[in-house]
């Protein structure tokens, strides 16, 4: 930064020479230069070595700033660098390709955390896939990114399910509606519908990233559960009306070990899947 002063800078000199001042308490360090007036256009003229001696570099443009009467300061414009061109078309195709496979990655994965039990069923997922999405699939068994699930050795088939970066471990536990968070019981309960709405756009991202789901129920409470929770659940859920056709509520979270609420907030989106249905209040029927 060269700061310039009136009473200095009039001062015609065959060469600049060096000085030094105290501006605002700072001591600058600075040179004495020539303004000059030629056919209508004003110049500032600084001898070529003390140009260099400054550092101003050459071909660029400089900003002057007027501070107040009499002191000017000068800076160098910064410039934007052009964008660089990548020298590797091969690699730069390949770079494409990978981020082509992470999208058809996230597909898959958003797939499973959303979709219905029965259709992510082993033999029944794989049909709902493009060719290149059934690539990727496999190769997400493969690594272990995707898992076969079964609550229960005895059933003939296994789930598919994506497999969390880390595993949850929520409360089983009966409380007051307002009590339940998404931290530590898997889900929340809510009757308020404004308190509905902001909690929907709280979480939109995750909502949209398939981590969790949200639905109303005909009494109008909302429900917001974790994905993950959801998935594991449901099939206990699903499977044992499999096997008694109809139950109960009750019935259903003694014979799970799950308590109401949760059964409650299970078979609400399995009907809302059209998996299962609701005779009467509390009365579940698994739909063949």
């Amino acid at each position: 930064m060269l700061i310039l002063m009136e009473k200095w800078h009039f001062w015609a000199k065959l060469r600049a020479r060096q000085y030094k001042k105290t501006f605002y308490g700072v001591i600058i360090w600075g040179l004495m230069v020539k303004a000059k007036a030629d056919k209508g256009t004003n110049s500032i003229v600084i001898d070529s070595r003390d140009f260099e001696s400054l550092g101003f570099p050459s071909d660029r443009e400089i900003e002057v700033l007027k501070v107040e009467e009499g002191v000017w300061v000068i800076t160098q414009k910064q410039v934007q660098k052009p964008a660089e061109k990548n020298e590797n078309p091969a690699a730069e195709k390949q770079q494409k390709a990978a981020q082509k496979i992470d999208e058809v990655e996230q597909r898959i994965i958003g797939y499973l955390r959303t979709r219905p039990f029965k259709q992510r069923v082993e033999g029944i997922f794989e049909n709902t896939l493009t060719k290149e999405e059934l690539k990727k699939f496999r190769e997400l068994l493969k690594t272990g990114k995707v898992v076969k699930f079964k609550s229960d050795q005895k059933y003939k088939k296994s789930v598919y399910q994506a497999e969390e970066a880390e595993t949850k471990s929520f409360e089983n536990v009966e409380k007051g509606i307002e009590e339940f968070s998404l931290e530590k019981d898997g889900f929340i309960v809510v009757r308020n519908e404004q308190r509905a709405k902001r909690l929907s756009e709280e979480l939109s991202d995750r909502i949209k990233a398939g981590k969790i789901m949200g639905t109303r129920s005909f009494d109008g409470t909302f429900y917001i559960i974790d994905s993950t929770f959801y998935n594991e659940k449901s099939e206990k859920v699903l499977q044992r009306l499999k096997e008694l056709k109809n139950a109960e509520l009750q019935s259903l979270s003694s014979d799970l070990s799950l308590t109401p609420t949760v059964v409650r907030i299970i078979c609400t989106f399995l009907g809302e899947e059209g998996q299962i249905l609701e005779k009467r209040k509390e009365n579940y029927q698994y739909i063949d």
